[in-house]
């Protein structure tokens, strides 16, 4: 009975060390998993300020690109050269107007203003579904997306409709507001200054 006892008593210490080193690598891989999340918000507040576009509408387009084979990053460089374009072509500069002229679109809604780049870029994404892959498309892509032009055809591919469904989607679901991404550009900026009070 003794000799019982002993080994129930190696079992339960076992048993417990294995629960506690559990609960330690769950802890430790839910940390990494808010950093992260943290880390590509605030990535995304950074993006959001060189393009000129909202946070949760850029990560969207970003989204959508990852639906279609692409990424984040050449979907932030395409949207934003295509929001410049858009602010050029509406400001009345013809280089700029040409390139939508082409396509059939205005860089301005019903209502006189500029269009966001959301929208021009499902407009865009119709057009390019309708055109056959070549030279000429190609060409197209560059002319308004500049070197990023290339790398945003499978996306425009899908069309429109696909673009503002995943646009859609990633603010409904990703957690991802244009407040939550300024908050965490925030924290990263405060940690990053404790950083250096603490060393």
């Amino acid at each position: 009975a003794g000799k019982s006892l002993k080994q129930l008593q190696k079992a339960a210490e076992a048993a417990g060390k294995a629960i506690g080193l559990a609960f330690i690598g769950a802890t430790a891989g839910l940390t990494a998993m808010v950093v992260s999340s943290i880390n590509s918000a605030d990535h995304l507040n950074d993006l959001a300020k060189k393009t000129g576009i909202a946070a949760d509408t850029l990560g969207g387009i970003g989204f959508a690109a990852g639906q279609a084979g692409g990424d984040l990053e050449s979907a932030s460089a395409a949207a934003g050269k295509l929001n410049k374009s858009l602010a050029e072509a509406a400001a009345g500069n013809p280089q700029a107007a040409e390139a939508f002229k082409a396509l059939g679109i205005n860089a301005r809604d019903a209502a006189g203003n500029t269009k966001t780049a959301d929208k021009a870029l499902a407009e865009i994404a119709d057009k390019f579904a309708g055109y056959a892959d070549g030279p000429e498309k190609a060409a197209l892509a560059l002319r308004i997306f500049g070197k990023a032009g290339a790398d945003i055809i499978p996306l425009l591919d899908d069309g429109g409709a696909a673009l503002l469904d995943n646009i859609e989607y990633f603010k409904r679901y990703s957690g991802v507001s244009v407040e939550t991404a300024e908050k965490a550009d925030q924290f990263n900026d405060t940690l990053g200054k404790l950083k250096w009070l603490s060393g």
